[in-house]
């Protein structure tokens, strides 16, 4: 009897030494923890007062890839903003800062995340990789992105008026994000890609043009002010 309660004893020992071993790191349940990654300064830069951001922090989303509902693709199109990844069942998706990639300067508490060694790995069977595309409904003036992970090798941010490359600009991967920025007219799409094997994507942010009042315009404006400022006088 006594055996048998030491057996059931180490067992539960062994379970509980396996579980704690167990880490989560970049979106995926791994056996033990990676040794700890220093982090660097943050490097973002604040997106214009008028843009428009998407932090990807008013929902709460998972440690996991496995725990997503899939990847990203039209939570964002009320903001003028809709992402897709290279097919409809993969791209990026958004994870919790608890799924370990090891980054700084990102918007507490979520992001959106990628990793290309965990094929299959969203519910739907796809796979969180890249390159990721965001797509505007109307175009905009400037478009920026905070992107980051040791792992990601180099990344590329790319926009287009509609097929015509207006801008690129790329960044080598590090613990800190940093941020991708292109300014042009009329951007109706910009895409991510990264050469390494995991990527942290955040604030995305992008203006749209400001209206100017054209001559004839100007002039209508001043005569109805003009109109305007008569009647009062002739109340008075």
């Amino acid at each position: 009897m006594v055996n048998v309660k030491l057996s059931l004893i180490s067992a539960a020992l062994l379970l509980t030494c396996s579980y704690a071993a167990a880490d989560i790191v970049n979106g995926v349940v791994t056996a033990g923890s990676p040794p700890p990654i220093p982090l660097l300064p943050v490097a973002t830069v604040a997106p214009p007062p008028s843009a428009t951001s998407v932090d990807f922090d008013d929902i709460s989303a998972p440690c996991t890839f496995a725990q997503t509902t899939g990847p990203l693709t039209t939570g964002y199109a009320s903001r003028g903003i809709t992402f897709n990844g290279p097919t409809s069942a993969s791209g990026g998706a958004v994870l919790n800062e608890c799924s370990n990639f090891s980054v700084t300067g990102q918007s507490s508490p979520n992001f959106l995340a990628f990793n290309t060694t965990v094929a299959g790995s969203l519910p739907n069977g796809g796979t969180p990789i890249g390159p990721e595309t965001f797509t505007f409904s109307t175009p905009v003036e400037s478009a920026q992105v905070d992107v980051g992970s040791i792992r990601a090798g180099t990344i590329t941010f790319v926009c287009f008026a509609d097929s015509t490359l207006v801008g690129t600009s790329t960044t080598i991967g590090g613990s800190s994000l940093a941020t991708l920025s292109i300014h042009a007219p009329n951007i109706t799409r910009c895409t991510v890609a990264f050469s390494g094997t995991s990527l942290v994507v955040d604030n995305v942010a992008f203006a749209v043009p400001i209206p100017i009042l054209s001559h004839s315009m100007l002039g209508a404006l001043s005569a109805v002010l003009a109109l305007i400022a008569m009647a009062r006088l002739a109340r008075t």
